[in-house]
């Protein structure tokens, strides 16, 4: 699901128990398992009440096992959260809790990334996996009411996981919003607050062989029957059978995927998410180059586009993909456009070779669809011919 409720930061000016019991009831976004996380917008901000605000008598104490928590040595009370980033740059968070009478209580966090379109889902279908010690970018245990989540460096489409705990176990409100929560700084990132827009969500692009499931389930009402439909480019057309609010999405099928609900009340809305699959590139192998100097001088001009990029493509589609070549694997990872090499590249030392490694993504999803192939380029000492004696 991708609703949930946001109320507006300013409460926490109010001091009236009476006015947190209202705005608490039935809201606390508390959690045990993942598959219960809520999309977050760093621009809107979210204010919940934490496990016991809203006079939970079931309120879950201990998040699951299976996460590595790092410094996060108890896990009382969890609320689980993923956001989207839109503008790179440094995510800056504040988040702070406190009591009914207004009060400040400790709070903990912990936050995991960056993470593909890809494995968000699986995170989001209950694979702790990923959330492992490779994963964690910041954490406090600390005793602080107030604390600030800052994780540099972050770029556009990446997502991260937020957990948020109430060591006290106290019942209370927590918030979190931006740092610059109602202006922007140069170097600040945001996050896309379209993961939040919706029923289905955001318009999502997947590799082929990926399960998608879709829920339609309304937050506040009882559905009593649902619809799906499909349009591939000719028109919606009803998805025979599937009447239930989970659509499994398991053929490649890209389109526009609509829903349409009905509830006990007598209401009916729809919503609809467009789903492309895309393939992932495949970066074929190539043999090392090697070059015979002519001139004696050592170096040479390889044409990496015109010799190597047909090798890597085979029989794949120049126009769905695009390769990029580097000499560090790690601004092959991340894709550094200002440390790719030209396409005419000449060896930087004279009768040396060098290790290149060439990237391949899809132009569509650059950033979680890609491989890499690694091969070298040297240039070699033409052999020197004596002329022997009759």
């Amino acid at each position: 699901m991708k609703n949930f409720v946001v109320i507006v930061g300013i409460i926490f000016l109010l001091k009236s128990f009476s006015t947190f019991a209202q705005v608490c009831e039935g809201k606390s976004l508390n959690n045990s398992k993942i598959t219960g996380i809520a999309p977050f917008c760093s621009d809107s901000g979210i204010t919940f009440c934490n496990s016991l605000a809203d006079g939970s008598t079931n309120a879950v104490k201990k998040a699951a096992s299976g996460p590595y928590y790092d410094c996060l040595i108890s896990q009382p009370y969890p609320s689980w959260f993923f956001i989207q980033i839109d503008q790179s740059g440094d995510l800056e968070l504040v988040i702070n809790q406190t009591d009914l009478d207004g009060e400040p209580i400790d709070v903990d966090f912990i936050i995991w990334g960056p993470y593909s379109d890809i494995q968000i889902e699986k995170i989001k279908g209950g694979d702790y996996s990923l959330l492992d010690i490779f994963g964690v970018k910041s954490c406090s245990y600390s005793s602080d009411a107030e604390e600030e989540l800052i994780v540099n460096d972050v770029q556009n489409g990446e997502y991260y996981v937020i957990l948020i705990t109430n060591y006290k176990g106290k019942a209370g409100v927590i918030s979190m919003k931006s740092m610059e929560y109602n202006s922007f700084k140069p170097g600040m990132a945001t996050t896309d607050c379209s993961i939040i827009s919706s029923t289905l969500g955001p318009d999502r692009k997947i590799s082929k062989g990926t399960e998608i499931i879709l829920n339609a389930a309304p937050a506040n009402r009882i559905a009593i029957e649902y619809k799906w439909f499909l349009d591939t480019g000719s028109g919606f057309n009803e998805i025979p059978g599937e009447t239930g609010e989970n659509l499994l999405i398991n053929n490649d099928t890209s389109g526009t995927y609509k829903v349409e609900v009905s509830d006990n009340t007598g209401n009916s809305g729809s919503d609809e998410v467009e789903i492309k699959f895309f393939p992932d590139p495949i970066a074929n192998p190539v043999d090392d180059i090697l070059y015979c100097d002519q001139n004696g001088d050592g170096f040479h001009t390889f044409d990496l586009h015109s010799i190597v990029t047909p090798r890597i493509l085979n029989s794949q589609d120049p126009n769905q993909f695009e390769i990029v070549y580097y000499n560090n694997i790690e601004d092959a990872k991340i894709n550094i456009s200002r440390n790719a090499l030209p396409d005419f590249y000449t060896n930087p030392t004279s009768f040396s070779s060098e290790k290149i490694f060439a990237r391949i993504h899809n132009k569509d999803a650059p950033t979680t669809s890609f491989e890499i192939t690694e091969f070298k380029i040297g240039v070699i000492s033409a052999p020197q011919v004596t002329q022997p004696m009759d």
